[in-house]
């Protein structure tokens, strides 16, 4: 699969850009135009580069590449006043991605596996935001009492879940840290019940993106299969997502919803979550 992925060109061109204040220290601070060439030159060269590598890069790959980008300038000669030279520097530079990607594809760089983040509905509250609860990373997950969010209605209406009579969110308490969130699969791992069978009761996960300044972006869905059980019954299932582009300071953001088809007989759903048994949670395909 031959793929042009932003998310790469951005970390490698940053890079690129970055250097031009290292470009400061050499022995000919004049030849800014020079600089100039050099940049354009080296953007051109990974720009070239980029339908290459397949498959896709990690967030560990990327971060390499950045590593070999910034290492180049480190580590380069004292340029002259010929922007000629400039070519030097952008040819070492391309020479070193061609190794890198041709590693790519060969297996030839080691680099581990990444692990995708888990988030679990937490019952501990947002310490600024009302009715936000945490969204954990498994890693820093504590299982506690069994706690509950219900939604009350007649189809066909989609009702948010509440806890003591407000709707709920669950939010990251950790910004997202790079522009973009990796494509790849979702699963919504869910417990829910109904309080009566006949009418079609399907729990949704909403994922959105939250700015600095409250502006939420819904992303996507995933609706999960009905839930006909009184008892808590476990409603899972994947969606694969492109990639999304986001602000590093951005927070992800999950809401729940119980969708209500079917009859008109009125339902009220119950959604589980931080219990030893039945701990909601997210798989992601953000890298830890």
């Amino acid at each position: 699969m031959t793929i042009n992925n932003p998310a790469l060109y951005d970390v490698a061109f940053a890079a690129i850009a970055n250097s031009v204040s290292a470009w400061l220290t050499d022995a000919n601070l004049a030849d800014y135009v020079g600089q100039q060439n050099a940049a354009a030159a080296i953007a051109a060269e990974i720009d070239s580069l980029i339908p290459t590598i397949s498959p896709g890069p990690t967030l560990s790959q990327l971060f390499l590449i950045e590593s070999i980008v910034e290492k180049t300038f480190i580590t380069r000669f004292p340029v002259s006043a010929t922007p000629a030279n400039y070519s030097v520097v952008a040819g070492a530079i391309a020479a070193q991605f061609n190794q890198f990607t041709t590693g790519l594809q060969d297996n030839y760089v080691p680099i581990p596996p990444a692990s995708p983040f888990v988030y679990f509905l937490d019952s501990s509250a947002d310490p600024v935001i009302a009715n936000y609860l945490q969204l954990t990373p498994s890693a820093s997950f504590t299982v506690g009492p069994q706690q509950t969010a219900t939604a009350s209605g007649t189809p066909s209406t989609t009702v948010q879940f509440s806890v003591g009579g407000n709707p709920v969110s669950w939010i990251a308490q950790a910004a997202i840290g790079v522009p973009f969130i990796q494509q790849g699969e979702w699963t919504a791992d869910l417990f829910g019940s109904v309080n009566q069978p006949v009418s079609t009761t399907n729990i949704r996960l909403s994922v959105y993106t939250r700015t600095t300044g409250g502006v939420e972006t819904h992303l996507f869905d995933i609706n999960g299969p009905r839930i006909t059980l009184s008892t808590p019954q476990e409603s899972s299932e994947d969606s694969s997502q492109n990639t999304f582009t986001v602000n590093t300071t951005d927070r992800l953001v999950v809401k729940a919803f119980a969708v209500l088809t079917g009859t008109t007989v009125a339902t009220t759903a119950t959604l589980y979550y931080q219990g030893p048994n039945y701990a909601s949670h997210v798989h992601t395909p953000i890298e830890d």
